[in-house]
């Protein structure tokens, strides 16, 4: 899988979260599956659609199905948007990312445990400690065709 560092600017992110104990992922289906619910019509100033997740991993992580926005416009979109829609700040700094296709789920955790087990280790990076990692969705990501998702998925590294 080749991979790149790049510069993520910090941006808010808007929308729907949940807590997933330990490793368990189970929860994030639904939450995309009641993100799109709505509609999935995007925020006003969205600059696209993520997935982001942060937290130590030992002991479970927090996930958030969100559209990305400016930083510091997050709180205000949340409340605009009512419901259970929430802001958290997602911060800037070097990631490694990879251009990933598939259909989600554990393929999607598969290339996640790629980055973290083989792709930081053969660049003599460490995992941030904050422990954030971002998938970033195109426009169109999703293809009904071949029922596949593409992403860039992102890993904070120090």
């Amino acid at each position: 899988m080749d991979h790149r560092i790049v510069e993520l600017d910090s941006f808010d992110a808007v929308g729907l979260r949940c807590e997933c104990p330990g490793m368990d992922t189970s929860a994030i289906r639904p939450l995309w599956e009641q993100f799109f619910h709505g509609g999935g019509t995007p925020l006003p100033g969205s600059q696209g659609v993520v997935g982001v997740s942060w937290g130590d991993g030992a002991g479970g992580f927090s996930y958030m199905a969100a559209y990305r926005l400016p930083v510091d416009s997050g709180e205000a979109a949340a409340q605009a948007a009512g419901g259970d829609f929430v802001s958290h700040s997602v911060p800037g700094g070097r990631y490694v990312g990879v251009q990933w296709q598939g259909q989600g789920g554990p393929e999607m955790s598969a290339a996640f445990q790629d980055i973290f087990r083989r792709i930081i280790p053969e660049n003599s990076l460490s995992v941030a400690p904050d422990g954030v990692c971002v998938e970033d969705y195109p426009e169109h990501a999703y293809d009904p065709a071949t029922q596949t998702l593409k992403a860039e998925l992102l890993v904070k590294v120090v």
